[in-house]
């Protein structure tokens, strides 16, 4: 028996139940209209329920509405939670969540305002590429190691196959759509922002509570943390300084453009701020020029795409004219990011995999700049190994921001772990709500 009958025969007395509720089988038809292909079938099988024209066998349904639960995890989560001996209560609650995925679902697919679908997309795609890039996060090739960065031990780029899906795994064995420390600190970012304006000290006070207790963890606990940013949550313990981070070139770590995304979204309207703020929130955990510059850099580049209304090609946004004025850079290993000199004409074999932070950007601005869509930008990037998981964010935000929302598989906005959270903290953060 394949997995499609055992599933439709245990659940066949629900799904005969589900079908009389009107509301489920118009959520369930509104999740067609947003482009989903696995929604086809059955909607045209609701269509025609809807107009009575033809008797459909409850069988041919109850086999549609398995095989969208085998591949929509989401659902098959919330669907296996009804109990049959509280089956109203159960029914109930499994509705009222499928409303609020789908109901913002179909209000982010259906919105005309191009910027604020590009500021989910930048937020959602560090997400996607966090949680694609932690299967492969501690793998290497044989000419770089991590282990400088305070990582740990890795294994060899070329041990894994080609890596296309969020299937989860990897060094700290997450579940599929489950994300690491970068989407972790980029939501702390988000909260701050929300309930206190931009304040060092709100991001800071947000990361202790991270690293103690898992706040805004994908799991509930703090599992992946980098060195440099570890050492400076300590020392602002002690020292109450919220700019805390190691000034030192040789603690140059990636990670304070990996959670990047809330500010570009928040200060959207200025790239000015954009750009002050972006070095601003690296202070507190990664104090060396080169962090605080490749943080201007990037919040930059992110504003440009935002904001990207008259449908401008990668190369007239990153190299845009205004941009080596405007940010006034001082770090040369920063300008050649910004004029394309250290990454421009490299080949993919030759892309960098490590933590430090011009070698992240400079391969997330590659995969990025020489993608045709979202997911192949973000399949590049992870495919590096190394630290996949960051790379994927740093390209993640990037692809969002430049590809847009409906770039993104719907595959992996259901995987992704608190999807609907992360999307509606994108909208509060356009919105300033």
């Amino acid at each position: 028996m394949n997995i499609i009958n055992k599933i439709e025969n245990k659940h066949k007395e629900k799904y005969k139940k589900l079908l009389k509720s009107n509301k489920f089988i118009k959520k369930v038809s509104f999740l067609n209209k947003s482009r989903n292909n696995l929604y086809k079938d059955f909607y045209e099988i609701l269509l025609k329920m809807k107009d009575n024209n033809i008797s459909l066998k409850q069988e041919e349904i109850i086999q549609h509405l398995t095989i969208i639960s085998i591949k929509d995890h989401k659902l098959l989560k919330l669907f296996n939670k009804i109990n049959y001996e509280n089956y109203n209560k159960d029914l109930k609650s499994f509705l009222n969540n499928l409303n609020t995925e789908v109901d913002l679902f179909i209000s982010i697919k259906e919105e005309s305002n191009i910027q604020l679908k590009n500021s989910i997309a930048c937020l959602l795609g560090l997400a996607c590429g966090d949680a694609l890039g932690t299967t492969l996060e501690f793998t290497k090739n044989e000419q770089e190691s991590l282990a400088q960065f305070g990582r740990g031990e890795v294994t060899e780029r070329g041990s894994q196959e080609h890596h296309t899906d969020i299937i989860g795994g990897g060094v700290f064995k997450l579940k599929a759509g489950e994300w690491t420390d970068d989407t972790s600190m980029a939501l702390c970012i988000s909260k701050s922002l929300q309930e206190d304006g931009f304040s060092l000290k709100g991001q800071m006070d947000n990361y202790v509570k991270w690293m103690r207790h898992g706040y805004l963890s994908s799991n509930g606990r703090c599992f992946d943390i980098g060195v440099t940013t570890s050492n400076a949550i300590k020392q602002y313990l002690h020292l109450k300084n919220p700019k805390a981070g190691s000034k030192e070139i040789h603690h140059s770590g990636n990670g304070s453009i990996m959670r990047l995304a809330p500010i570009p979204i928040y200060f959207y309207q200025n790239i000015n701020k954009t750009i002050q703020y972006s070095a601003e929130s690296s202070l507190t955990t990664h104090g060396s020029p080169e962090c605080i510059e490749s943080c201007m850099l990037l919040g930059a580049i992110l504003n440009l795409f935002i904001n990207n209304i008259n449908n401008e090609s990668k190369k007239e946004l990153i190299f845009n004219s205004n941009l080596e004025s405007i940010l006034n850079l001082k770090e040369q290993k920063v300008i050649q990011l910004l004029n394309g000199d250290s990454w421009l004409k490299l080949k993919y074999e030759e892309l960098p995999n490590t933590g430090y932070v011009i070698d992240t950007l400079r391969s997330a601005l590659w995969c990025l700049y020489y993608s045709n869509n979202f997911k192949e930008a973000l399949t590049l990037a992870v495919n590096l190994c190394g630290d996949a998981d960051t790379i994927g964010a740093v390209c993640g935000q990037l692809a969002g921001a430049y590809y847009g929302y409906d770039q993104i598989p719907n595959h992996w906005i259901s995987i992704i772990k608190e999807s609907t959270y992360i999307q509606k903290e994108a909208y509060s953060l356009f919105l300033k709500k």
